[in-house]
């Protein structure tokens, strides 16, 4: 039967071959039938393999990318709690004069990040475990599959209806135990943010006493970056976390302390400095030296000016004063120029500080900006996360009330069935909603993800390599059809030239009987002929054929005598020409005869050897002598 329908098929391929084409192709195909389908059964086979690698490679990819998904937020968990635990190390280092409070917010903080590392690495281990659920699923599934081909039918439906249970149970408790673990983080995350607001409303009451306007520094932050807010809105406040407002405005106040500290350090310095040159301070630079007059102080500037760019100082510069301020003694000179070289490296280091100051403030305003921006970014996308958590929780709540109703209504058959198609309809629209949400984070994220070029480039050529082995697959399946194709046309070109190759023989052997014929008829012709018997007694005579014939020698005889200018032409002819071929008498006989068709005829041979020739002298077999013309 197989046979059969494979010679349908090639037959109804080959619809335009003549019937003597078709006949030799089935015979060509019956003799070989077996090979043909063993091709055909060695591509299914083939194909099957090639299927089943396709399937395990796309299930490679996919773990590959949850892989590198889950491998990513670990990372950046991990980041996020090195930043932190460096910030709050740091601004231990730098706060050396914190107070209690400050050290126990510090203590507050550690263990807050200690618990969400912990948080996160639960959630880590809950997402593998579901992995590993859905593959142990899966083998179980496959397992089954085996044994019900060999334990039967009945062993199958009592697997079946446990299985059924068993997976119905992992589900809604998979459920169960992630809604308990969400509210659980839900609890300790707002527990987390009352503690930073509170911990936050104590350091602005102690940056006021430092003289520091935290709450003037965070409106400024906020209208930056939202123009059109109003000040008593405080919708931006609920969507940033407490503890990034409390580490925005500390930096700033690690900026005004260290600035003070250092203002404090110059202005103590200073004192010890003018307090020995008989100067009181008393909070302000003193504008003038006690006992100097301003037309003194100004003679003093004259001469400064003149000597400081020169380098000129110390006695050098107090004998240039001497002249110029006589009623002052040296010492009194030395007194008033240290004092006013005092005071000018005063002011210039203030200014400096202050420059220094406005400069790191205008940096961590900007940094303090983006940061903030990113937060509220985030806290709007967790916002919509938790909306939309909340919404699939309602959605599951009711899905779990229509199933009980289905369980207090229905048999349990009915029952199981129930939960069946409700279960398959709930995964498929949890896996609708979570390729959903992938999608739309994968949208928000793709600025950000340009940094990580390197992880995505990767999965790119994991794809690039899927969907070269896909084209590879598909080259394989047009090879091997191909391959089948061009095995029946060699088999088909295989007989024609089989059959070509016998007609040619027997043309051969037609033309051979046909050659033997004609001589034989030649022979009979030639003994019906008068002079059959003269040419039977003829002998071969090589010494008469080799002998000049008589037209050869009137020809070398007519060489010898020369011929007139008329005849010989201007110019001496060596050998041939045209005019005097054609006047040939022998050359036109032979023409004639051989447009006949008689020119191989023993009659034909005998009337070229027997014809006159008259035209002596129409030859030159020597070569004629030079004309005498120049």
């Amino acid at each position: 039967k197989n046979a059969n329908g494979v010679r349908k098929k090639l037959f109804r391929a080959t619809a335009g071959l003549s019937l003597y084409e078709q006949s030799n192709l089935a015979n060509s195909i019956a003799n070989t039938g077996n090979n043909v389908l063993e091709t055909i059964e060695n591509m299914k086979i083939r194909s099957q393999k090639q299927k089943k690698s396709t399937k395990e490679s796309t299930a490679k990819f996919q773990w590959l990318h949850d892989h590198m998904h889950l491998k990513k937020l670990e990372q950046a968990a991990t980041k996020d709690v090195d930043a932190m635990i460096l910030k709050m190390v740091n601004d231990i280092q730098t706060n050396s004069d914190a107070t209690p409070d400050t050290n126990t917010y510090e203590a507050s903080i550690q263990a807050a990040v200690e618990e969400i590392q912990a948080q996160r690495l639960k959630q880590l281990t809950i997402i593998q475990n579901d992995r590993e659920n859905r593959v142990a699923m899966k083998r179980l599934l496959s397992n089954i599959q085996k044994e019900a081909a060999i334990q039967g039918p009945d062993w199958f439906s009592n697997v079946k209806v446990q299985l059924q249970r068993l997976m119905l149970d992992s589900i809604i408790g998979q459920h169960t135990l992630y809604e308990q673990l969400w509210n659980e983080a839900s609890i300790c995350e707002k527990g987390l943010q009352q503690a930073c607001q509170s911990l936050c409303r104590d350091r602005s009451n102690i940056s006021k006493s430092i003289g520091i306007p935290p709450e003037e520094v965070w409106k400024q932050l906020l209208a930056s970056i939202i123009p059109e807010r109003n000040e008593e809105d405080s919708q931006d406040d609920m969507l940033l976390d407490p503890i990034i407002k409390y580490n925005t405005l500390l930096e700033f106040e690690s900026l005004q302390r260290h600035l003070n500290n250092d203002l404090a350090e110059l202005e103590s310095k200073y004192k010890e400095t003018i307090e020995p040159l008989g100067c009181e301070y008393n909070g302000s630079i003193a504008s003038k030296h006690p006992g100097w007059t301003d037309e003194d102080h100004e003679r003093y500037l004259k001469i400064f000016k003149d000597c400081e760019p020169k380098g000129i100082r110390n006695d050098a510069f107090l004998t240039r004063l001497t002249p110029v301020l006589p009623n002052k003694s040296k010492k009194e000179l030395g007194m008033h120029d240290k004092w006013y070289r005092t005071n000018k490296r005063y002011l210039q280091q203030t200014q400096e500080r202050q420059a220094e100051y406005t400069r790191k403030y205008d940096q961590t305003f900007e940094k303090s900006k983006a940061c903030i921006t990113e937060a509220i970014e985030t806290q709007k996308l967790k916002q919509s996360t938790q909306s939309e958590m909340a919404r699939r929780t309602q959605m599951q709540a009711i899905l779990h009330a229509k199933v009980e109703k289905f369980q207090l209504k229905r048999s349990v058959k009915a029952e199981l069935i129930a939960h069946q198609n409700e279960i398959a309809r709930l995964e498929a629209e949890a896996i609708q909603n979570a390729i959903e949400t992938k999608r739309k984070k994968e949208y928000e994220l793709k600025k950000k993800l340009l940094q990580d070029h390197k992880g995505w480039q990767e999965l790119n050529d994991i794809a690039k390599e899927e969907a070269l082995a896909k084209e590879r697959q598909i080259e394989e399946e047009l090879k091997l059809e191909r391959d089948t194709i061009n095995a029946e046309r060699v088999l088909y070109r295989k007989k024609e030239l089989e059959a070509k190759t016998e007609l040619q023989k027997q043309h051969i052997q037609l033309e051979a009987l046909e050659e033997q014929e004609r001589i034989r008829a030649l022979e009979a012709l030639k003994l019906e002929t008068p002079y059959a018997e003269k040419l039977s007694q003829i002998q071969m005579d090589p010494e008469r054929t080799r002998q000049p014939t008589v037209a050869f020698q009137a020809n070398v005889e007519a060489a010898n005598e020369a011929l007139p200018v008329h005849e010989a032409g201007l110019f001496p002819s060596h050998g041939y020409d045209t005019d005097k071929l054609f006047k040939d008498a022998r050359f036109r006989l032979g023409i004639a005869l051989q447009d006949a068709g008689l020119a191989k005829t023993e009659y034909a041979k005998h009337a070229m050897a027997n014809i006159t020739v008259r035209n002596a002298g129409s030859y030159r077999h020597s070569v004629q002598p030079k004309t005498q013309l120049w």
